[in-house]
């Protein structure tokens, strides 16, 4: 991954073809980072969760999170890095889907009369 700055970003996902697709693998790369993280902070409330279906969830918000930031380009106004502002999509996403899995049932202990 090349090291970009905000108006480059802005630049090459508006780009040629070409150039928007490179940007466009290299910044989803970026928000399944931050999904992932954002995840594995939360991981105490998914443990139930299986490692492919944690990476599940991240590609999910990633994917979610691109569709955001594509479609909202033209209100990056640049008050902090582009990479900043695309993450908080990402967070956002990721979130949301930490709040939709289904919180893991324990049985109720048992009560033992000795």
């Amino acid at each position: 991954m090349c090291s970009r700055d905000s108006q480059a970003w802005v630049t090459a996902l508006r780009g040629p073809t070409a150039m928007r697709d490179e940007a466009t693998a290299e910044l989803h790369a970026l928000l399944l980072r931050g999904a992932r993280f954002k995840l594995t902070r939360g991981r105490h409330a998914l443990d139930h969760l299986s490692s492919e279906a944690l990476d599940g969830l991240a590609i999910e918000a990633a994917d979610a999170a691109l569709g955001d930031v594509l479609a909202r380009l033209d209100d990056f106004r640049g008050a902090s890095r582009f990479t900043t502002w695309a993450s908080k999509f990402v967070l956002r996403e990721a979130r949301v889907r930490l709040q939709q899995v289904p919180a893991r049932r324990t049985p109720p202990a048992v009560l033992r009369r000795d």
